[in-house]
C-alpha cells in the first residue's frame, strides 16, 4: 500500500524536480544571471513567483495531460500530444540530452577539480559513468535514485540555509533590508 502511494503521487513529482533542477539549476548559474542581478528581495521574489508558478503550471498539466490520455510512459505521452510532431522533438531531446550531459559533465569536471584537486576529466568520466550505469541497470533503479536523490537535495539544501544564516545571518538581514542598488532596479 504505501509502496503504490509513494510512485503514484510522490515519485512523480520527485522525478520532475530532480529533472528540472539537474538540467535547468544545476550549476547555479542560470540563478546568477536571471534572479540574483535583480538584487536579493526581488531575485527571491522573482524565483517564487516565476520560476516556481511556470514550473508547477508545467508539472500540473503534464500529470493532468497524461491521466486524461492514460499515457503513463514517455513514448505514449508524446505521440497523444504532439501527433506526428513527436518524431521531431524526439530528434530536438536527443540534442538537448547532450548538451545537458555536457553541462552536468564540465560542472563536475569544474567542481572536482576546484574542490578536490583531482584532474577536471575524472569528474566528467565520473558523471558519464554514473549515468551510463543508471541507464544501464534501468528504470526501477532511476526511480529510486531520483527519488532518493531529492530527499538528499532538501537535506543539503536545509544544512545549507541553516550554515549560511549561522555564518552570514547579519550579512543576509542587512543586503534584504537594503534598498535595490540603481543598477539593480531596471525592470
Amino acid at each position: 500500500m504505501k509502496s503504490s502511494v509513494f510512485r503514484r503521487y510522490l515519485l512523480p513529482g520527485f522525478v520532475f524536480q530532480s529533472v528540472v533542477i539537474a538540467g535547468g539549476y544545476g550549476t547555479g548559474r542560470e540563478i546568477v544571471e536571471f534572479f540574483l542581478t535583480l538584487g536579493p528581495r526581488r531575485g527571491l521574489l522573482s524565483m517564487l513567483l516565476v520560476s516556481m508558478t511556470i514550473w508547477s503550471v508545467v508539472a500540473a498539466v503534464s500529470y493532468e495531460l497524461a491521466r486524461r490520455f492514460q499515457a503513463y510512459e514517455y513514448r505514449s505521452f508524446f505521440r497523444r500530444l504532439l501527433g506526428r510532431g513527436w518524431v521531431a522533438f524526439e530528434v530536438c531531446y536527443a540534442a538537448l540530452l547532450l548538451l545537458v550531459l555536457a553541462v552536468i559533465g564540465a560542472a563536475a569536471g569544474s567542481i572536482v577539480e576546484e574542490t578536490l584537486g583531482l584532474p577536471y576529466a575524472a569528474g566528467v568520466i565520473g558523471v558519464l559513468l554514473a549515468v551510463g550505469s543508471l541507464v544501464f541497470l534501468g528504470s526501477a533503479t532511476i526511480e529510486r535514485v531520483m527519488a532518493s536523490w531529492s530527499v538528499v537535495l532538501y537535506a543539503v539544501y536545509a544544512i545549507l540555509l541553516v550554515w549560511s544564516y549561522r555564518r552570514f545571518g547579519p550579512e543576509i538581514a542587512a543586503a534584504f533590508a537594503s534598498p535595490a542598488s540603481p543598477a539593480n532596479q531596471a525592470s
